[in-house]
């Protein structure tokens, strides 16, 4: 097995600018108290840093230029030489493909010169079969080793890897009115029932709350002091009904938002005016994926990822996050009618998501629309397919098993 044959008492880490595959590989690939090597370029010396802080490990640390194969020959050959004995692995996943070509061959030749007892060990981690990848040396033949579920890494740590800082509110595992959420869903199976209920968010809900979704007291009070007019179309009254009961409130169609009950399930009046108007499906999903965590083997699962903004840093922003092993899905939600929303909100959670989990993240989209898998679909580029999953109206009601599918089958 992969621990048994291929870890090394040193590793020699090359550094890119996605650290999750260095990360795993240092996990699964270094021996206990092994030593770990990094070859970093300038673009790449804070990544190097977070590697070996999140690592816990202390590691010897070579810049290079990463563009001059003479200074990446001169440099491993010198970090080889200093090694001096026991066993010594190249991975050699990250860095430019220029500092993947140069560095191995110079590693190779390090090790033969110096004539080590042990046989080097080169490896990458393939991104589109998840396997650890050994390369064929003198007296054995190359072989490869699935590791997927070899290393379980959780959204915290995939975000500190990136240096991403969050807000309070991020990586939240409460979802709310359970039950609700699953009727809200159904009733946005048709499109007729999802109209009222969006006509109802924004000629009601949001006319009489939406200016008042600050974090200032006197916004809160005010926000207290609305009386909102719950809907009286006849296919919307399971929701209502069922949002009064879960609240333990009386049957009434007219809401205050200073009910005591509303506080203690959502904290504040504004939290709940937010469920109301979509971010239902949010909690929909996070419980219907939460259902089948351990049967489709996933390690972390949480909502509302959200960073503190900062014009240094991207915006990474999307509703659910999980990781299956080091795999990182994650999930956008949507409850928009706007026919061009969707695919925008998409294609922002695909470049987030790429940007944190590489190559093999993927990214899905919930957003009730009728026929938007299909329209959607046709419009993704080749290099998007297979990357993504879109679920529509017609998902919704069978949504843990659509889920559950994409969790487990994911290429």
């Amino acid at each position: 097995m992969l621990q048994n044959l291929k870890r090394t008492d040193h590793l020699i880490l090359l550094v890119g600018t996605n650290p999750l595959p260095n990360y795993v590989a240092a996990k699964l690939l270094l021996n206990e108290n092994g030593r770990l090597h990094l070859l970093y370029s300038a673009d790449t010396a804070e990544i190097a840093e977070r590697l070996e802080i999140l690592l816990g490990q202390e590691a010897t640390r070579t810049r290079v230029d990463e563009s001059d194969a003479g200074d990446i020959a001169e440099k491993m050959t010198r970090l080889v030489q200093n090694i001096g004995s026991g066993s010594i692995g190249l991975h050699y996943t990250g860095g430019t493909k220029v500092m993947a070509v140069h560095a191995h061959r110079a590693f190779l030749g390090a090790m033969k010169q110096h004539h080590f007892d042990q046989k080097p060990v080169c490896s990458y981690l393939d991104a589109r079969s998840y396997k650890m990848k050994f390369d064929p040396q003198p007296g054995y033949s190359g072989f490869d080793e699935k590791v997927l579920q070899a290393e379980k890494v959780d959204l915290e740590t995939v975000l500190a890897l990136h240096d991403i800082p969050l807000t309070k509110s991020s990586l939240n595992t409460t979802s709310h009115l359970h039950k609700t959420s699953r009727v809200l869903a159904n009733l946005h199976t048709n499109p007729n029932t999802a109209g009222q209920w969006r006509t109802w968010c924004d000629n009601e809900l949001k006319p009489k709350t939406w200016h008042l979704l600050g974090s200032k007291k006197s916004q809160e009070r005010k926000l207290a002091a609305v009386t909102l007019n719950l809907p009286t179309e006849d296919d919307l009254q399971v929701a209502v009904e069922s949002i009064l009961t879960e609240l333990g409130l009386p049957m009434n169609h007219v809401l205050s938002l200073s009910a005591p009950q509303i506080a203690q399930v959502f904290g504040k009046p504004r939290r709940f005016c937010r469920w109301l108007d979509g971010i239902w499906l949010e909690n929909y999903v996070f419980d219907e994926i939460s259902a089948i965590a351990e049967q489709a083997g996933l390690n972390d699962v949480a909502m509302s990822l959200d960073t503190i903004r900062d014009e240094n840093r991207p915006d990474f922003e999307f509703d659910v996050g999980v990781m299956k092993g080091y795999q990182l899905f994650g999930l956008s939600c949507s409850t928009t009618l706007d026919k061009k929303r969707p695919k925008s909100k998409l294609f922002e959670a695909y470049i987030r998501v790429k940007q944190l989990g590489g190559d093999e993240a993927r990214v899905g989209l919930v957003c009730p629309q009728h026929g938007l898998k299909k329209k959607l679909e046709k419009e993704l580029p080749e290099s998007v397919q297979g990357k993504v999953r879109i679920f529509d109206s017609a998902h919704l009601e069978n949504l843990r098993a659509e889920l559950q599918d994409w969790f487990e089958h994911a290429k």
